[in-house]
């Protein structure tokens, strides 16, 4: 890898982390600040899956608390999720063993 490419990718790098420390992301640093894909992203903001702001109808901004909370809420309804489907199957296997005696 040549001198000039490492200081590129450098710069980007930079210039990446220092996006993080902004409120608002633009679509491209939300992508990379999530780790969802483009395309995903337009899908998630199109069904109204993640929070999004589209002041001037063209771009899409994004509040960076409003993307965590999203994020955390997503682990918290999964891991919900998975505690019903834990009941569901502890209240099957319970009325199972109760037909089974």
């Amino acid at each position: 890898m040549t001198e000039a490419k490492k200081i590129l990718e450098t710069l980007e790098e930079l210039k990446l982390n220092y996006s993080f420390s902004k409120n608002t992301l633009t679509l491209n640093e939300a992508c990379a600040y999530t780790g969802i894909s483009k395309s995903y992203m337009y899908k998630l903001t199109a069904s109204c899956k993640i929070p999004y702001h589209n002041p001037f109808g063209k771009k899409l901004y994004f509040n960076k608390v409003e993307l965590d909370r999203w994020l955390t809420s997503y682990t918290d309804n999964y891991e919900r999720k998975s505690l019903e489907n834990d009941k569901w199957a502890s209240t099957i296997l319970s009325d199972f063993n109760k037909n089974v005696k």
